[in-house]
């Protein structure tokens, strides 16, 4: 098989499944990209607590970060306009 029809052949696979697993709406781009932020606002609040969990962190210090971490994600619910 020559290199050009090889390349072709990849680049059709590559966007088949691009077609398959990609958000399809932007709608679903928006639903995508929040729960990816629940999820990283809720693995940061559990390293946290681990961390103070574990006597590396102090428990005022966690405490602060805490409330960073909830006025951020209010500040961004709050920008996307969600409740």
């Amino acid at each position: 098989m020559d290199a050009r029809k090889e390349l072709d052949e990849r680049e059709s696979a590559d966007a088949e499944q691009d077609a398959t697993t990609a958000p399809t709406t932007w709608a679903s781009v928006e639903e995508t990209t929040r729960a990816l932020r629940r999820d990283m606002y809720a693995a940061q609040r559990k390293a946290l607590v681990e961390a103070r969990n574990a006597g590396e962190l102090d428990d005022e210090v966690m405490r602060g970060e805490l409330e960073h971490l909830d006025y951020e994600e209010a500040a961004t619910a709050f920008d996307r306009g969600a409740t």
